[in-house]
């Protein structure tokens, strides 16, 4: 039994120590932005506040639009 209230103690502790050292929005970046037509196609795409090009991950972009951010930013990406 005093093996359980050691666990638990060491459990507590890691719980505290995770809750005080990261924040509540481990990854708040901002984001680019885009603006569609409505029927999807995609008009115009912003770079993000900080100068990065951040595309949420269901956004659906043009592969010819993907093609050009590559060659143009970072052809070696891939």
């Amino acid at each position: 039994m005093k093996w359980f209230r050691y666990t638990s103690a060491v459990i507590l502790l890691l719980i505290a120590v995770y809750s005080i050292n990261f924040p509540a929005q481990p990854f708040a970046v901002p984001y680019s932005t885009v603006l569609y037509d409505s029927s999807g196609q995609l008009l115009q795409a912003r770079v993000a506040s900080d100068g990065q090009w951040r595309f949420m991950q269901e956004s659906n972009l043009p592969e010819m639009f993907e093609k050009t951010i590559l060659i143009f930013e970072d052809r070696y990406f891939y």
